[in-house]
């Protein structure tokens, strides 16, 4: 008996053990940045802007700080490996529409400055360069005339952007992602079953993020209120892509670690799982532009490791990849081997590709080509035979500039290859030894976004040499970037293949951001050819940046400067002008030989065919007119001799409405400030740019948006400021008619930014001046309001009507009471009123059975203008009436609230 009881004791104690001491899960940690530009990322403006680098290129940003060792080795995992970080690189849509020249291809901004500044810390560390994709979308979702850079709703609108973007980052940069995060997390069935042919792993889901902000511009609009909660990848289902299905691609669950409430809630989770034996997996991401990045992260490693102790769990910090292989198959390290060769078909190619075992891409791997065009193309295949693919289409080889293809197994490890049939282009900086000051005092130029962050200025007379190394004779193209530069005398000396030419511009430069073209030349391969710039004029500046030598040359090449016409809202009877400018950037005559459209509401007036010389912008004025309200949409056909877009089609959209006037910040005679430090904000509305001024130490500042009208007539006079938590609540906006102040309302322009909002109603002369003043004079309460604000003013008409002005301040108002503003409304909105003369008044709010709400307003007032901001509260969706009652009468209005 006794022999048995130590038996059962000796198995107790062994089953005790193993439930102590049993194998645990492992947690693994993916942690990484959704990497943009926020500098310079205006959504109302559709191109032409500039994105500033300093995130990447500033030794005291966020980017150095994150890279550098010292911070980096104090985060450190269960094995003592530091930090890992994926760098998820924003492209596409927005950045290509830039002006930069700073770098060699726009889309790519973020991942080539990332590249240039940090490589070696990332290759130190084993970080990875992947994609991060917003779907920006340029359309007017309300119908308001207003086009904003709005979130894309369906994949399919963004699907050719995309895959340009795909091309461009594994042409040009020699990245293709492995694994992708979305922007905004957003997600559909057409971009899931797109990634399901080249893209393994995602990890956007946002669980249980649900919603999104429909007010232009749309923006963090998800669905992933489905998915599972579980911290483990799983396939998703083709027909709904957060819940778990049989596709080859996986999908992570994804927390902002900038949350730190939000971390840690999650991270307990998944140790506590992975303590019952249940291996983890997370992405935690966060932007690199936020302030907080450096403490998140911090967070992060001091929640992780002290958790990793709580429970008795190693975790391992890991890059994208490395973790899905680790969850996959950890014995699997061994990249595909990856052969492309031509298939050669008299003056076409087409390219068969082989691997040496299945790849994840098994329906066809990612081509992509380049053409001389400076044009992208995917290259379809189709499957030959086991782990063999031909691409499609024949390709004319006289038009390939380069071909690269991307393929990877199951588990991510990846291989590329890349067939160049020209050269890289060459770029000269002011620090390469290829550049040479001949004469001139040449002294550094350090304004805007630049090549090396510096550029070279001469003021007067000198010269300036540049000798490159041709890889491959041939015909290039000389474009140099001319920050600064305000001559117009500069004679550009070409010698090349034994021949020297001269070129002359006696036209001002382009200046900063935009190329400027020299010409084409045909060059000797190695050092002989030379480019020589001499600046003619003594009292006129020269700026050199960079000097780009491009092979890719073509007969003709139209571009255009927009890819679609957008006159917004255009007053009945007025005529508006637009600017349609096309280029030719190849090496003979462009034949334009029409310009058509279909409406009857646009005028072309340009004489048909057009000739436009090699490196000439040609500029097409088209002007829209009617006479009565409508939404106007249109096409413009452009016909030319170009060899590969004979035809482009331009999109137009107007809106013509009842009669206004809009002043905008950046109109040169409309708009003037007063003489304090105001400066220019990277926030819009209206516009390229918006203004602001700091009001501590600007009591008095003011803007004015002056205009004249051509209908006299009772206005609404609204203004627009950006989207803003910042401003003050005590801007005053004065009314001046004829350089006499005529009324004056005091505003909080915080409430409704981003919008037009009304200042009130006005009766308003014809053919006199009126002004719009929004100024500072004190009384700021808002502790968060710092700057006063100035973007645009528009002047709406809502009765023509005789308005007889005397130049007389004591001109009564006109007693009324405004419809309240926005209606309907959820928890705030504004009524105004105007008194004609002092009097008692009571403003009250009223249900729809008439029982009284709240009294909001009940003393005497003197004759003025006055707004109020008044809060629902509790109240319960319904229609409420408010009402006004003075000694000049009664008034009453409606107003919706929805919760």
């Amino acid at each position: 008996m006794f022999i048995m009881i130590r038996k059962i004791i000796l198995l107790l104690s062994i089953f005790i053990s193993l439930g102590i001491n049993g194998e645990t899960g492992k947690v693994y940690l993916v942690v990484g940045s959704d990497t943009a530009i926020w500098d310079g990322l205006s959504l109302s403006q559709y191109d032409n802007r500039y994105f500033r680098g300093d995130l990447y290129c500033d030794p005291n940003g966020n980017a150095y700080t994150v890279m550098d060792t010292s911070f980096r080795n104090r985060f450190r995992d269960s094995y003592g490996t530091p930090m890992k970080m994926t760098w998820w690189m924003m492209a596409g849509n927005v950045f290509t529409l830039s002006k930069n020249c700073n770098i060699p291809i726009r889309t790519n901004i973020t991942l080539y400055l990332m590249k240039k500044y940090h490589q070696n810390i990332i290759d130190q560390y084993d970080d990875q360069l992947t994609l991060h994709y917003h779907n920006y979308y340029w359309s007017d979702y309300n119908g308001d005339g207003q086009y904003y850079w709005n979130q894309g709703l369906d994949f399919n609108l963004n699907k050719d952007d995309y895959e340009e973007t795909l091309m461009k980052y594994l042409i040009e940069d020699d990245v293709f992602p492995v694994s992708f995060r979305s922007g905004w997390h957003y997600m559909d069935n057409a971009w899931q079953a797109y990634q399901e042919k080249f893209i393994p792993f995602d990890m956007s889901n946002a669980y249980p993020a649900h919603g999104g902000d429909y007010n232009e511009p749309t923006n963090n609009i998800i669905d992933w209120s489905q998915s599972p909660p579980d911290f483990i990848p799983y396939h998703p289902n083709a027909d709904n892509y957060q819940i778990p299905g049989d596709l080859k691609q996986w999908r992570l669950r994804s927390i902002s670690f900038t949350n730190i409430n939000r971390t840690r809630e999650n991270l307990k989770t998944m140790f506590e799982e992975a303590a019952k034996g249940n291996d983890q997996m997370a992405c935690f991401w966060s932007h690199l532009p936020q302030t907080d990045f450096m403490q998140g992260i911090d967070s992060l490693n001091a929640i992780a490791n002290r958790f990793s102790k709580q429970y008795g769990v190693d975790f391992m910090y890991c890059k994208d990849t490395e973790a899905m292989r680790r969850w996959i198959n950890p014995a699997d390290t061994i990249a595909p081997v990856l052969n492309v060769t031509e298939i050669v078909e008299g003056d076409n190619r087409r390219f068969l590709i082989e691997t040496d075992g299945p790849v994840f891409q098994s329906e066809e791997p990612f081509v992509a080509l380049k053409t001389k065009y400076e044009t992208y193309r995917r290259l379809s295949c189709s499957l030959v035979g086991e782990n063999r693919w031909e691409t499609n289409d024949p390709v004319a080889v006289d038009i390939i500039a380069k071909v690269a293809v991307a393929v990877c197994d199951s588990v991510g490890n990846q291989a590329k290859a890349h067939l160049d049939y020209l050269p890289d282009d060459i770029f000269i900086d002011d620090k390469d030894t290829e550049f040479s000051e001949i004469s001139g005092d040449w002294e550094d130029y350090q304004t805007g976004e630049l090549w090396n962050l510096n550029a070279r200025i001469l003021k007067g007379h000198g010269a300036v040499s540049v000798t490159p190394v041709i890889e491959s004779a041939g015909y290039y193209q000389i474009l140099f970037h001319g920050p600064g530069s305000n001559t117009d005398s500069v004679r550009c000396i070409v010698t090349h293949n034994g021949i020297t030419d001269t070129v002359v511009f006696d036209e001002r430069l382009y200046g900063s951001d935009k190329w400027q073209p020299i010409g084409f030349f045909y060059m000797s391969s190695g050092n002989s050819n030379t480019l020589t710039f001499e600046n003619l004029r003594d009292n006129r500046q020269l700026g050199i940046d960079v000097i780009r030598f491009t092979p890719l040359v073509s007969e003709r090449r139209i571009t255009l400067n927009q890819k679609m016409i957008n006159f917004g809202d255009v007053s009945i009877t007025d005529s508006v002008t637009k600017y349609l400018n096309i280029s030719n950037k190849g090496m003979f005559d462009l034949t334009i030989e029409s310009i058509t459209h279909y409406g009857n509401k646009l005028i072309i007036d340009t004489e048909m065919p057009m000739i436009i010389k090699p490196m000439i912008e040609a500029q097409i004025p088209i002007t829209f007119n009617s006479d009565y309200f409508c939404d106007y949409n249109d096409i413009i056909q452009i016909r030319s001799n170009d060899p590969v877009n004979p035809l482009i089609i331009v999109p137009v959209t107007a809106k013509a409405t009842s009669f206004f006037r809009l002043v905008d910040n950046d109109d040169g005679v409309g708009y003037i400030e007063s003489n304090h430090d105001w400066f220019t904000s990277v926030a819009t509305s209206y516009g390229p740019t918006s203004r602001c001024v700091y009001i501590s130490d600007a009591v008095g500042a003011y803007a004015d948006f002056n205009t004249e009208l051509a209908i006299s007539g009772r206005y609404d006079i609204q203004f627009i400021v950006p989207k803003t938590e910042n401003a003050t609540n005590h801007a005053c906006y004065v009314i001046i008619i004829d350089d006499t102040p005529s009324d004056s309302v005091y505003i909080d322009q915080n409430v409704g930014s981003g919008a037009f909002v009304s200042i009130g109603y006005f009766d308003l002369p014809k053919d006199i001046p009126v002004t719009v003043r929004i100024a500072y004079y004190g009384g700021n309460t808002y502790s968060k309001g710092v700057v006063l604000r100035a973007d645009a003013v528009k002047f709406v008409l809502l009765e023509e009507k005789v308005v007889s002005y005397v130049n007389d301040p004591s001109v009564p108002l006109v007693y009324g009471l405004s419809q309240n503003y926005p209606n309907p409304f959820n928890g705030q909105t504004t009524i105004e009123y105007a008194l004609d003369q002092s009097s008692n008044v009571e403003l009250t709010i009223f249900d729809i059975l008439g029982r009284t709400v709240e009294r909001v307003v009940r003393e005497n007032q003197p004759a003025g203008r006055y707004r109020f901001h008044w809060d629902s509260g509790q109240l319960s969706s319904g229609v409420y009436v408010y009402t006004l009652h003075t000694e000049s009468g009664f008034l009453r209005k409606k107003m919706v609230l929805i919760k």
